[in-house]
Parts: C-alpha cells; structure tokens; sequence
C-alpha cells in the first residue's frame, strides 16, 4: 500500500509541474544543455523528490524531463527547489534554474544561455556557404562547429553562440557578471589583481570551462 501511495504522490507531483503554460516554447531555439537525457532528481518544495530522466533546453531555458518515453516541458518551477541532472547540481532563484559550482570559498551559479548559429552550407571540397537552418542537439561545446546528419558532400554546419550570465556567491553575498568588464566591478580594490589572473588564464569570456577555472582563482579575492 505504502508503494501504491508513494507511486500515486510521484505521479501528482508530475502532473503539477507540467500543469503551467508552455510559454517558454515561444522564445528562441532548443539547444539541449546535454546530448541525451541524463537520470534525474527533482527536489520539490517540501521534502518530496522524484527521479526521472531529465535535460536542460539552454536555448529556450527549460526544464525537460521524460515521462512514459514523451519529452516534457517542466513549467511549474515556483514547486521545486533544486534538482539534479546526472552529476551536475541546479539550484532555483526566483524561477530560474542555475548550475552550481561548488569551491572552497563559494560557489559559482551558472544561467545558461545558449543560441545555435548557421554559418553555412559544407560542401564536397570543403567549402562553406549560405544554407537553411535545421536542429541540431549542440551539447556543451560552446563555439565549436557542427555538421547535420547529412552525406559528406552536403551538411549544414553549425556554431554555439554563448550568452550566459554568472553569479558568485559567497557569505550570502551575490555578485553578477557576464563579462570582462562587469567582472571586475565586483573587485573594487583587487582589480589588478583579477586582471593579471584574467590574462595568466587567457580567459575566453564566451567559455564556461574558462569563466569556471577563473572562480577558484578570484573567489578568494572577492569580499
């Protein structure tokens, strides 16, 4: 009975979150955080966790999730309070969802915000020209090109555009940044010394491998 009861909340739980509107569908393009599906956790308000195949739409900034092998949209976001998706953490600020990295000092949040780019049309000799837009899963390789599945002599090539923003949060303290500049606002009295990191590093602002090796870096110079 108690596995009955249990199986009965999972299944109103996910009824709930697929309840709201589908307005997220209407803005930009999908372009899936991940390549497939990872497992998933779904922290609810309230204790109550579901597990179920889960991926993050960074284009159109949803949660997807599976349910009877259909892709659903989770829209109720004001329900859960974090989630999991295969080994990464997510946390929910005022209904957005941010990855959490996790350092010594603090942590750096990560909004995702990825658009996918037709640069052209490949053809036999190698050369790239004008050709229509099709989807394509773009997975985490940020500004690296992609090939459709089409023959050889003819695919449509593909570029990640990366307009995410960052929060650093240490002692209860967020500091939000996108860039360079606006980095470097958050250190008033240590820009120097950011600045020197930022070019040891040769960070790429438009790469979240770099924004993430950066943190563990300047995290200690952040008050």
């Amino acid at each position: 009975n108690q596995v009955i009861i249990r199986m009965k909340k999972v299944i109103f739980y996910l009824f709930l979150l697929s309840l709201s509107s589908l307005a997220c569908f209407a803005q930009g393009k999908s372009v899936m955080l991940y390549p497939d599906y990872q497992k998933g956790i779904i922290y609810m308000n309230g204790n109550q966790k579901i597990t179920v195949p889960v991926n993050y739409d960074a284009g159109k900034h949803c949660i997807m999730y599976q349910q009877n092998g259909e892709d659903m949209i989770l829209t109720n976001t004001q329900s859960v309070d974090s989630m999991k998706i295969g080994n990464d953490d997510f946390c929910r600020i005022r209904n957005k969802f941010y990855q959490v990295i996790s350092y010594p000092e603090g942590k750096l949040l990560i909004d995702w915000n990825l658009n996918k780019v037709n640069v052209g049309y490949k053809g036999a000799y190698g050369t790239v020209s004008q050709a229509r837009s099709q989807s394509i899963n773009l997975s985490l390789m940020e500004g690296q090109e992609y090939s459709a599945s089409k023959p050889d002599s003819q695919q449509d090539v593909y570029k990640t555009r990366n307009n995410n923003k960052y929060l650093l949060l240490k002692n209860g303290k967020l500091n939000a940044f996108s860039n360079k500049k606006s980095l470097l606002k958050q250190f008033t009295s240590k820009q120097k010394e950011v600045e020197d990191i930022i070019k040891m590093h040769n960070t790429d602002f438009t790469k979240a491998e770099d924004i993430i090796t950066l943190a563990a870096d300047v995290f200690p110079l952040l008050p």
